[in-house]
């Protein structure tokens, strides 16, 4: 069971340290930032437990399958991350990471 209250303090405690030192659109950059990386994490256990629910006796296959999707997704992205970097520039990983959100391309 999750304690919401202690991840309550925790990001209170976190947040009161870190936006203390920025000011108007950076802090609220930086809880938009913050904001999606928790709910990024928070979606893969709601997905294993829907894909638990789907697959029956077979869940360990299904989650197998599901954790080796998720690593082949993220070393594709590091691979054309790595051409961005080898043909293009640090300043267009942003470009590129946007772009791959968007859906542009598969």
């Amino acid at each position: 069971m999750i304690d919401f209250k202690s991840i309550r303090i925790a990001s209170n405690s976190i947040s009161g340290h870190v936006v203390s030192g920025f000011k108007g659109v950076r802090a609220a950059a930086l809880a938009a930032v913050a904001l999606y990386g928790i709910s990024s994490y928070a979606f893969n256990p709601a997905q294993q437990h829907r894909l638990i629910g789907l697959s029956g006796p077979s869940a360990g296959i299904v989650l197998s399958l599901n954790a080796s999707a998720i690593y082949l997704g993220s070393a594709g992205d590091a691979f054309l991350g790595g051409l961005v970097l080898k043909y293009g520039s640090v300043a267009m990983i942003g470009y590129f990471g946007g772009l791959g959100r968007l859906r542009l391309w598969p």
